[in-house]
């Protein structure tokens, strides 16, 4: 009987062993396919006038985050004809791509020190991540994603229309 629960016990240990090394193995891989997503991503830094509100109405995948200045850097994969448009009108920064086809590659990063307004339509991605501010506006429309992770937001106002989509984790 002692042998056979030593037999047990060390065959449990090794599983055990065998597991604990596979998560590492898997989150080495998942790590550098991560850094190589951002390696092949060379961003583009555009001038624009500072402002405080956005929208978008095209598929794009858009980082916000909170700095001192006003900053929007861009990225599309190397053989994409698609280029993004973007203006400032009163405050507002208005961004679109003519072509919806495989608008989805385009990636945006926007830094600004304050948030009013989010406006988007298309098929937009929008992660906000720890940002501060009294209040601000969210309007989604037509297959948009909004995630807010870890954002400290005295006042929200959700709209959406179609098939939108709210993801909010940590708001203080």
């Amino acid at each position: 009987m002692k042998t056979s629960k030593k037999i047990l016990l060390f065959i449990a240990g090794f599983i055990l062993v065998l597991l604990v090394v596979y998560v590492a193995i898997l989150r080495n891989r998942v790590q550098s396919m991560r850094s190589k997503t951002e390696i092949k991503h060379n961003y583009k830094t555009v001038s624009v006038d500072n402002f405080e509100k956005l929208d978008f109405s095209s598929p794009m995948i858009v980082r916000i985050k909170q700095g001192k200045d006003c900053k929007v850097e861009y990225t599309v994969e190397e053989d994409s004809v698609l280029k993004p448009r973007y203006e400032n009108i009163n405050g507002t920064l208005y961004f679109k791509v003519d072509s919806t086809e495989n608008a989805g590659s385009i990636h945006v990063r926007i830094t600004m020190p304050s948030l009013q307004e989010v406006i988007a339509s298309g098929g937009t991605e929008i992660q906000l991540e720890n940002f501060q501010s009294d209040s601000v506006r969210v309007i989604l429309e037509n297959g948009c994603v909004f995630k807010g992770k870890n954002n400290s937001l005295k006042r929200v106002f959700f709209k959406t229309s179609g098939d939108a989509s709210l993801e909010l984790t940590s708001i203080l």
